[in-house]
C-alpha cells in the first residue's frame, strides 16, 4: 500500500468540503472515489492476468467489499467487546 490509497479517500472529503458540510454526500464521494480506483485496479490488473476487462473489475470490487465488511466487523466486535462507545 503506497500514499496514494491511503489519500484517495481523504481526497474525496478535502474535494467535497466547499461544495457541502452534509457528511453523508461526503461519505458516498468517498465510496465512489475508492469503487471507482479499485475498479481501474482490476482492470489495470487483465495485463497481467488475462481476463476480461469487467470481470476483472468486478472480482476486485467483490474482494475489496469482502475485505471492507470483516474490517468493519471486526472493529464493530472489537469495539463493542472492549465497552468503548
Amino acid at each position: 500500500m503506497d500514499d496514494n490509497d491511503v489519500l484517495d479517500p481523504l481526497l474525496a472529503f478535502i474535494i467535497l468540503i466547499p461544495f457541502t458540510d452534509n457528511d453523508m454526500y461526503k461519505f458516498i464521494g468517498v465510496c465512489v472515489l475508492s469503487a471507482l480506483s479499485l475498479a481501474l485496479l482490476g482492470v489495470a490488473k487483465v495485463m497481467i492476468a488475462g481476463q476480461s476487462y469487467a470481470l476483472s473489475a468486478a472480482i476486485t470490487l467483490f474482494n475489496s467489499a469482502i475485505a471492507g465488511t470483516a474490517a468493519y466487523v471486526i472493529g464493530w466486535t472489537l469495539r463493542n467487546v472492549a465497552g468503548l462507545d
